[in-house]
């Protein structure tokens, strides 16, 4: 694979041991882009300045000045070069770790699930699709009159095999919420439950391992996606859409994004007629830390018409990463508002009532910041749960990660 194309020889899906997960680093060229663009900008300013010529003509291209011929592509097609993934490959490769047989599931094991809690749960649908028995938790305001074996047990058929997705889920930053989910994993590592497998999200486990002193040897982790590997998924899901042949560039005859399929490799007769490959997928990938959600989210939230430039094949076309439109980093952040995101993060959403027991927010200034942290793209809230959103989901943890309240990254393990 060079410069973030598709590389035949590379699975889309992979689980792999956590310590062999390692995220896509950002392209050079975007360091060097970024920090360049900032010099330049202040000489020319300081430039003008000197000279008395400063206007708003000098100032930086905005979004809208770069962008103002640029147009949204229609649902219809978004829809068909960027459907809803089916997570059908994902599940399959679980198989090579899990078997096919879930009663051959003999150890405790844990699957490291993708960090954004909006996409299905590729473990519960690898339970469904091989007939074991799905464990829902307990509504959280239930945890302190349950006994979290007991609760797990309850929903078992039998003896028969079991899958828990989103642990996440299951427990809060509490005495009596701590209480439950040991339970939970005590009975879960003495086998009184039989033979059953935990998906969690690496932030809630991190903290959850240092809360439980057992210890699970069997663990697997998604491994991140490529840019290679975006580009196999994206053009599969394009193929299933109905689009099967065609070319995604950056607007405005941009470098090519997606190249079609089988023509990666096509060289054109003419050296002039070239055309040169972007790096936007290796963006994509880094800031997303290869999470699939987020990068699909954003690479159909991004996904315009063609230009008039754009090459013959081109159905679709994206920004300049530089471009893309995506949440930014909040600058008057203080602790509460950490405190805030932080159990977001590690509960994979919370209620307000449950926010309320879990940090020392007073209720108004908690309401407040959250309504914020919503109008800037960060969070969303659904039936009365608050969760970090897709796009803001590199956003939170990266301010999390400066801030020490994360610590890892899905190679740190």
């Amino acid at each position: 694979m060079t410069d973030g194309l598709v590389s035949e020889d590379e699975a889309v899906w992979a689980y792999v041991p956590p310590g062999e997960a390692y995220v896509p680093e950002s392209p050079v060229e975007e360091h060097l882009y970024t920090g360049l663009s900032v010099v330049r900008a202040g000489l020319t300013r300081l430039r003008d300045w000197l000279s008395g010529t400063a206007s708003a003509a000098t100032e930086p291209l905005g979004k809208e000045g770069a962008l103002e011929e640029a147009a949204p592509l229609s649902d219809a097609l978004r829809d068909q070069v960027a459907p809803d993934p089916t997570w059908t490959g994902a599940v399959e490769a679980l198989d090579d770790v899990l078997g096919t047989d879930p009663d051959s599931t003999r150890a405790p094991t844990l699957v490291y699930e993708a960090g954004y809690h909006g996409a299905p749960s590729i473990l519960e649908a690898w339970g469904m699709r091989h007939g074991a028995v799905v464990l829902k938790p307990p509504v959280r305001d239930r945890l302190t009159d349950e006994e979290g074996g007991a609760w797990a047990a309850a929903q078992q058929d039998g003896e028969g095999p079991w899958v828990l997705p989103r642990l996440e889920r299951w427990w809060v930053r509490t005495p009596d919420g701590l209480a439950f989910v040991r339970s939970l994993l005590d009975a879960w590592k003495e086998g009184t439950l039989g033979q059953g497998v935990i998906g969690v999200d690496r932030h809630a486990w991190r903290y959850l391992r240092h809360a439980w002193p057992g210890q699970v040897t069997r663990r697997a982790s998604l491994r991140p996606l490529s840019a290679g590997a975006l580009a196999r998924w994206f053009q599969a899901l394009a193929r299933r859409g109905g689009v099967p042949d065609m070319a995604v560039e950056e607007w405005g005859g941009g470098a090519r994004v997606l190249p079609v399929p089988g023509r990666e490799s096509e060289r054109a007769a003419d050296p002039a007629e070239e055309v040169d490959r972007s790096s936007f997928l290796r963006s994509l990938a880094a800031y997303s830390d290869g999470d699939p959600g987020v990068a699909w989210s954003l690479w159909r939230d991004s996904l315009q018409t063609p230009g008039p430039e754009a090459s013959a094949s081109a159905v679709a076309a994206v920004p300049s990463w530089s471009d893309v439109d995506r949440p930014g980093r909040p600058d008057d952040l203080n602790r509460p508002d950490l405190l805030l995101l932080h159990a977001l993060v590690l509960h994979g959403g919370l209620t307000d009532a449950a926010l309320a027991r879990v940090t020392p927010v007073d209720r108004y200034e908690r309401r407040g910041r959250l309504r914020s942290f919503r109008r800037e793209g960060l969070l969303t809230k659904a039936d009365e749960t608050w969760r970090v959103t897709p796009l803001g989901y590199p956003v939170v943890c990266a301010l999390l990660r400066d801030e020490a309240y994360l610590f890892d990254r899905p190679s740190d393990d």
